[in-house]
């Protein structure tokens, strides 16, 4: 199966503050352990929420805010990423076939030069994730049909949050609770899609990362 490893923002992440060295230093060992285990599937980072938007539906009418981004139901259904040539690309992308009384989130997705690497001439269009927020109708395992968009280059479902794991790390102290969450106000900072036998499986991966970290919460949820 597949799980999804949400980590969420902290307040360091949400500043854009670059992670420290020692944080970098750990990450490239466990990413190539991670790599060469043979489950990694996927895995991005996001900028922060001052960088994105909130499309917000209602009444045949679409809201759309600027972040940063306050924490509301960051529990999330669904994901595409996008790859456009502006931010309001993204948005008509994520706009088309939107459920009403639908919340979306626009994000941009975190490249190596926003770390400083040299950003290739070729490269002029800028990859977006757009996370669809959980409702009655995806807690319940009903989603809209997927779009078939030459924009997408990568999207999934999740399955519903009751099949789902939270993890919190706190001083030291880890905490955990299993679904269904009734909300999550942490924003998503990053994911990591795992291909393992079972959601336990995960849970080992989870805890490596959050030591690096430090504080930190973690959802993990089985894909559909």
């Amino acid at each position: 199966m597949r799980v999804m490893s949400m980590h969420k923002a902290t307040p360091d992440m949400e500043k854009g503050v670059p992670p420290p060295p020692e944080v970098m230093e750990g990450m490239g060992p466990l990413m190539g352990e991670l790599m060469q285990s043979g489950i990694f599937v996927a895995g991005e980072g996001l900028r922060p929420s001052a960088e994105g938007v909130r499309l917000l539906f209602s009444s045949g009418s679409r809201t759309i805010s600027k972040g940063p981004l306050p924490g509301a139901n960051e529990l999330v259904s669904a994901y595409a990423i996008v790859k456009t040539a502006s931010i309001d690309e993204a948005i008509e992308f994520a706009s088309r076939g939107a459920a009403d009384d639908a919340v979306i989130d626009v994000r941009p997705v975190t490249e190596p030069w926003d770390f400083g690497a040299p950003r290739p001439s070729h490269e002029t269009k800028t990859r977006y994730m757009v996370i669809y927020k959980a409702d009655a109708r995806s807690e319940s395992g009903v989603h809209p049909p997927e779009l078939d968009d030459p924009l997408v280059i990568a999207a999934g479902r999740l399955q519903p949050s009751a099949k789902g794991r939270r993890i919190q790390f706190r001083n030291g102290t880890q905490t955990v609770t299993d679904g269904p969450f009734t909300e999550s106000k942490e924003l998503i900072a990053g994911f990591t899609i795992f291909d393992v036998p079972s959601i336990d499986d995960a849970v080992p991966w989870a805890e490596r990362f959050a030591k690096l970290i430090g504080d930190i919460e973690i959802e993990l949820r089985p894909m559909a």
